[in-house]
């Protein structure tokens, strides 16, 4: 069911692309109703899928990503009319879907009680805060884009295909906004989950940089747009390091980091953990959830039980 809800989701997402990258050609707007429905009916699906995810490793984390930046087109086509962001957001949501598919998603959803409410609290708002710096950055780019066929006077497909500058510039600013705080909040319960259930932060220095780094710049693109009132290409190019600042800490992955996620492989169901409970095994491997974690308990509850008397004696 995980996966035919995931398929049907797929499928959905790639016909609005198809739509909005058709439409884009011909140099015309995808019917309203028809740029809502479609995407809708994908993310109606999609959401099913995920409540039925268990939100540990990369594949649930590409899904979650992938809804949101549909949902967020369907705000950006409802609230400010900007149907061109659907030229970025779905094909960008078909392939994660795509990718996420292919990564494998583990079923079986958590539930909210102790760790696991700061740990999936923790997933929703920093991969919401990632969608909205997405949604900022292609705002952005379309505004660059219309400003330049404005400068340049050429009114044709790509002039009749985008929306306002204006709108384009309000969009821009509202999906900034709310994307940092949804990424510091993002943090902060990383921080609280990790002091509180996993006994301390565990974090290489070179990542803390990156993480302080990328807060900074993202923080002073909202600056200057809230305090200093930057709007039009300034605010735009802004967003668009901002957002280049988000992705460059988001894959830059080096040989520390590939060996620590080797580490964080589950030793019952091996899936990778990169997102590991609180409990730990004698020798230090995270466990993918308590799930996990009572059946290895059950598991050398049986290999002792068939151990002859002298053996468990050794062991004790």
């Amino acid at each position: 069911m995980l996966f035919n809800l995931h398929l049907i989701a797929l499928a959905l997402y790639g016909v609005a692309a198809a739509l909005a990258l058709e439409a884009f050609a011909r140099g015309r707007r995808v019917l309203r109703p028809l740029a809502l429905a479609v995407p809708s009916a994908g993310a109606a699906f999609h959401v099913a899928g995920v409540a039925q995810l268990a939100l540990v490793g990369v594949a649930p984390a590409v899904s979650m990503l992938a809804l949101f930046l549909v949902l967020l087109q369907l705000v950006s086509e409802r609230v400010f009319h900007a149907s061109a962001v659907a030229l970025f957001t779905a094909p960008l949501a078909t392939g994660l879907v795509g990718l996420a598919l292919l990564l494998g998603l583990p079923p079986g959803a958590a539930p909210l009680l102790g760790g696991n409410a700061w740990l999936i609290s923790h997933i929703t708002l920093s991969v919401l805060g990632l969608a909205l710096l997405a949604l900022a950055f292609i705002a952005a780019a379309l505004y660059l884009l219309q400003f330049r066929t404005l400068k340049a006077k050429r009114f044709g497909q790509i002039f009749l295909s985008l929306p306002p500058l204006e709108r384009l510039d309000s969009l821009n600013r509202s999906a900034l906004v709310a994307g940092f705080p949804a990424l510091t909040a993002g943090v902060v319960l990383a921080v609280g989950y990790a002091l509180r259930f996993a006994g301390g932060i565990h974090v290489d220095k070179a990542q803390v940089v990156w993480g302080l780094f990328t807060w900074v710049v993202v923080g002073a693109a909202v600056w200057l747009r809230v305090v200093r009132h930057w709007a039009g290409r300034r605010a735009a190019i802004a967003s668009i390091a901002a957002f280049a600042a988000v992705l460059l800490n988001h894959v830059d992955i080096g040989p520390a980091d590939v060996e620590a996620v080797a580490v964080n492989r589950c030793q019952v169901c091996d899936r990778i953990c990169l997102y590991p409970t609180a409990i730990y095994s004698t020798s230090g491997t995270p466990y993918c959830g308590e799930t996990c974690w009572e059946e290895h308990l059950d598991h050398l509850r049986s290999v002792y039980e068939e151990m002859e008397p002298v053996e468990r004696k050794g062991r004790l």
